[in-house]
């Protein structure tokens, strides 16, 4: 997968930019969970979580002022 971006990322981007790409797993940083995936870049300055929990939790914020409309109006 590292080497597909890395491709996309010369075409797009340039060799320089793209040859600087660099992927580190940590297993020491796994947390047990239900599914998805949990990244990091930059030293922490960007991240992404779409694990299925963050998901729910986006569904649930989202859906909540529909589902008070429901239950409360008149």
């Amino acid at each position: 997968m590292t080497d597909k971006f890395k491709a996309w990322a010369s075409k797009e981007m340039g060799a320089e930019w793209a040859a600087a790409i660099k992927v580190d797993f940590d297993p020491n940083s796994l947390k047990f969970g239900i599914g998805g995936v949990e990244v990091s870049g930059f030293g922490g300055k960007i991240t992404l979580n779409n694990t299925l929990q963050s998901r729910l939790m986006l569904a649930y914020e989202t859906q909540l002022p529909t589902l008070r409309g429901t239950l409360f109006s008149s």
